[in-house]
């Protein structure tokens, strides 16, 4: 990307965020029962794991230091921790999908919830791929 397209990816993640929550009302809205809060959790979860992906720079995880080496190591590990949540609210959302009693016969509830924990998974990375990649930053 160059740093006169930097506004799309930052649209295109806004636009997977949104979509990604606006499949969750949809099978809320379509759900004849009520939610609880367990079909909640693969949302907020994978909401949590859009901040804490986006907490990092792409550049960041390419750093090494001879002398300040934990740096980057913390920034690494933070950012797998942070897909690991994120791949978390996927698999409660099949989880969900597949045990919870409640959504027997209603498949779409079920499977809106997976579709929003993807759709967050997707915004996650395009916004942290999108914001401050340069030729420069990995050498290239």
């Amino acid at each position: 990307f160059s740093t006169a397209n930097m506004g799309a990816p930052s649209y295109l993640a806004g636009a997977l965020f949104a979509v990604g929550w606006w499949m969750f009302v949809d099978g809320w809205v379509t759900f004849d029962g009520k939610y609880n809060f367990v079909m909640w959790l693969p949302g907020l979860l994978g909401t949590f794991a859009f901040i804490m992906v986006n907490m990092t720079k792409p550049s960041e995880l390419n750093q090494t230091s001879m002398f300040n080496e934990s740096n980057a190591n913390n920034v690494k590990i933070w950012f797998f921790f942070s897909i690991l949540v994120s791949f978390a609210s996927i698999i409660a959302a099949i989880w969900i999908t597949v045990a919870s009693e409640d959504l027997k016969g209603k498949q779409y509830s079920g499977i809106s919830l997976i579709l929003q924990s993807i759709a967050l998974l997707l915004s996650s990375l395009v916004f942290w791929a999108g914001r401050g990649v340069r030729r420069d930053d990995f050498g290239m």
